[in-house]
């Protein structure tokens, strides 16, 4: 220690604990409420004796004890003056101190903010998100189709499982692509991967023929498409189908497939690529003009409109 109030310090030390400690010039002068060309002073031993207030403020800004901080200068040192004292005018003024500080602050924020920013980026990329459409009703022993629609980024590679389980008497199959069906009791399951970035996996459901109108089959599923996964990601969109004595495709109950629902039967259920389901009786039903149930054989038959030519 020179005198009473002023000590000696280790510029090296000081530079090389702080580089340590991931911390920077503008930091320590933030705190220590001097200007950076100080601390670089300090640092380079152009100021080896400083104030022994500011040294505490130092020690406590580096999270290190004082007394190693401290130490006397190598003769040669720094300035031709080795033993220059540190000037009171490199202490900041009150006004420009809080400026600084103000802006340190600011730093601070902005950096906070640019990084949250990253991460709500990041939480926004596109994921794998599966979504099961089915119609609103169907009858007893009227098969149905069903589709797990599945978007993901185009980059995403992975294999895929699909799981579903129905709730209630019914049977499913899926479509092979030589036409003939696989059988899945109520469980049917299906492995693909995406196609720039989408994928479709059709099956279809076939109510037992002693369920009763107002009954409801109801779907649960999930999409496994990492082997961490325990669970995997639920299926989102429709979860049941009612039973009533209306065809799946004619959606406002009229006993009448329009043009309108059967383009749109086709749009939603019928594949651009790969296997599709038998539109026939579908077909009939649309070409008679109306179709009515019939209580023995559980089917919908034809009638043919007296207004259609």
């Amino acid at each position: 220690m020179n005198n009473s109030g002023s000590v000696d310090i280790n510029g090296e030390k000081i530079r090389q604990v702080r580089e340590e400690r991931g911390l920077t010039q503008l930091y320590l002068a933030t705190v220590v409420e001097v200007t950076t060309d100080t601390i670089s002073r300090w640092e380079n031993r152009r100021y080896p004796s400083i104030k022994l207030e500011n040294a505490k403020k130092l020690a406590e800004a580096l999270e290190f004890p004082l007394e190693e901080l401290l130490g006397v200068p190598d003769e040669g040192a720094g300035t031709p003056d080795n033993h220059e004292q540190e000037v009171d005018d490199q202490t900041l003024p009150p006004s420009l101190w809080l400026t600084l500080r103000k802006r340190w602050i600011s730093g601070v924020l902005l950096l906070c903010l640019a990084c949250g920013g990253i991460l709500f980026f990041w939480l926004q990329q596109p994921t794998l998100t599966a979504r099961r459409i089915m119609p609103a009703q169907t009858a007893p022993n009227l098969s149905f189709p069903v589709i797990v629609e599945l978007i993901g980024p185009i980059q995403f590679k992975k294999s895929m499982l699909i799981r579903e389980d129905i709730q209630g008497q019914a049977e499913t199959h899926s479509i092979l692509a030589d036409g003939t069906h696989k059988s899945f009791g109520q469980s049917p399951r299906w492995i693909g991967r995406l196609r720039r970035g989408k994928a479709r996996f059709l099956y279809v459901v076939t109510p037992g023929k002693k369920v009763s109108p107002g009954q409801l089959l109801t779907f649960s599923g999930n999409v496994m498409s990492s082997k961490e996964q325990r669970l995997g990601d639920p299926i989102q969109g429709a979860t049941s189908i009612q039973i009533s004595l209306y065809h799946w495709a004619d959606t406002n109950r009229d006993y009448s497939i329009s043009d309108d629902e059967i383009l749109i039967a086709y749009e939603t259920f019928s594949p651009r690529r790969g296997p599709s389901i038998d539109f026939t009786a579908l077909e009939q039903l649309w070409l008679a003009g109306s179709y009515t149930w019939n209580t023995g054989s559980q089917t919908f038959d034809p009638v043919p409109s007296q207004k259609k030519e």
